[in-house]
């Protein structure tokens, strides 16, 4: 191949099943935009992944400033879906490579955390506000890469490593809380970890206006939100005799929650209805 890899970013985000957010693009600042229409670059960005290559034969010239690029959500639910943002402040993430953290699999992570967190948040620049005709919107992420240091050109025969980064986004944990509906006449119920490692509890609540009575059941402890949850919740009812599972696998949270009434914390809790 003529072009060859200068960096690489990888945008890791555990809600995804993938392990990769795949709902953003990747756009260039007007000064990067200019640099890489030079014939010297080649530059992609899709599936949550960016790769910035230089032409093997006719290498660019000496230039150590970073590639800056803005990364929006093309995915409405992204937002919502990850733990760093949704909070108190400025809500994009300002990454760079000069505060890289070396991996255990020579990566280069851009935060400081395991995952992006508040500290990682700043105000945007002028050019990454929200678009006029879409105000909620604005850009999660501003990354600058700078390009590795020293001469690019490879030895005779040999293709040196890109550099290669990673950001990494946690999935945003709230309490799951299925809301069963249709079980008047049902014995007593229960929603259970099939795996036994996590605990759901009765309470009881006020319906909502407009709302058919449920019987409700919320988790002990907040959860991750996952595009394909690993967890295995029963619905189960106890019968005179023995315990008889009523549904084998029930559904998992989506990336609409709300306060928890009467909670003075703010807990938010994903609500899931169920029928039976």
């Amino acid at each position: 191949m003529r072009f060859r890899p200068l960096v690489t970013l990888t945008l890791e985000h555990a809600f995804y099943a993938e392990g990769v957010a795949t709902g953003v693009r990747f756009v260039p600042d007007a000064a990067t935009a200019r640099r890489l229409a030079a014939r010297w670059y080649a530059w992609r960005g899709q599936g949550g992944r960016l790769t910035i290559a230089v032409d093997a034969a006719d290498l660019p010239p000496a230039d150590a400033a970073p590639f800056r690029f803005l990364v929006w959500p093309t995915d409405p639910d992204l937002p919502a879906a990850s733990e760093a943002f949704l909070s108190d402040g400025p809500q994009m993430a300002v990454l760079s490579t000069d505060a890289g953290v070396r991996e255990d699999d020579g990566r280069w992570r851009l935060h400081a955390g395991d995952c992006v967190n508040a500290a990682d948040l700043a105000d945007p620049e002028a050019d990454a506000g929200p678009h006029p005709a879409v105000p909620g919107r604005r850009p999660l992420l501003e990354v600058r890469l700078a390009p590795p240091e020293g001469d690019t050109s490879p030895p005779e025969g040999d293709t040196p490593p890109p550099l290669e980064t990673v950001v990494r986004l946690a999935s945003r944990k709230v309490f799951w809380t299925y809301l069963v509906q249709g079980a008047a006449d049902r014995g007593p119920l229960s929603v259970v970890d099939a795996a036994g490692e996590l605990r759901f509890e009765a309470v009881d609540e006020t319906p909502l206006p407009g709302r058919a009575p449920a019987q409700t059941f919320r988790s002990a402890d907040p959860l991750a939100l996952a595009e394909r949850p690993p967890y295995r919740f029963q619905l189960r009812e106890q019968g005179s005799v023995a315990e008889r599972v009523l549904i084998r696998r029930l559904p998992g949270a989506g990336n609409r929650f709300r306060p928890i009434p009467g909670q003075p914390d703010g807990a938010m809790q994903a609500e899931i209805f169920v029928h039976v």
